[in-house]
């Protein structure tokens, strides 16, 4: 089961996605800080997963970030696939540069989080 994490964060800055690749008018200083920032968002996805699931330890299957929005679709390793627990973590970026998540799920729609970017909810 795929779930994609969205980080909400302090706005201001243009769309990129998580691949590194910056696209114009990116506040990022260049792939090295797009980078940074996917690590930062990642850790935190990851971080959020496993404290909600003590003893289980999750992967990444897919991300996107945009602006201060991120999701993250993390999904169980180890255990066999169909007993995989997989969900979306969505986080924002806070004005002080750190992430926090704002919900978790599956199916979430653009209209439970209406300030993030609609193609947010496309990964």
């Amino acid at each position: 089961m795929l779930l994609c994490a969205v980080l909400a964060a302090g706005c201001g800055g243009a769309s990129r996605t998580i691949s590194g690749k910056p696209t114009a008018g990116s506040r990022e200083g260049g792939a090295a800080a797009g980078k940074n920032e996917e690590k930062k968002v990642v850790d935190k996805a990851l971080e959020y997963a496993e404290e909600a699931n003590a003893g289980s330890t999750f992967k990444v299957v897919g991300k996107k970030l945009m602006g201060c929005w991120a999701c993250v679709a993390v999904e169980e390793e180890g255990v066999p696939a169909d007993e995989a627990v997989g969900y979306g973590v969505y986080l924002r970026r806070l004005d002080d540069g750190t992430w926090e998540v704002v919900t978790t799920g599956t199916g979430i729609s653009p209209d439970e989080l209406p300030d993030a970017p609609p193609q947010l909810f496309e990964l």
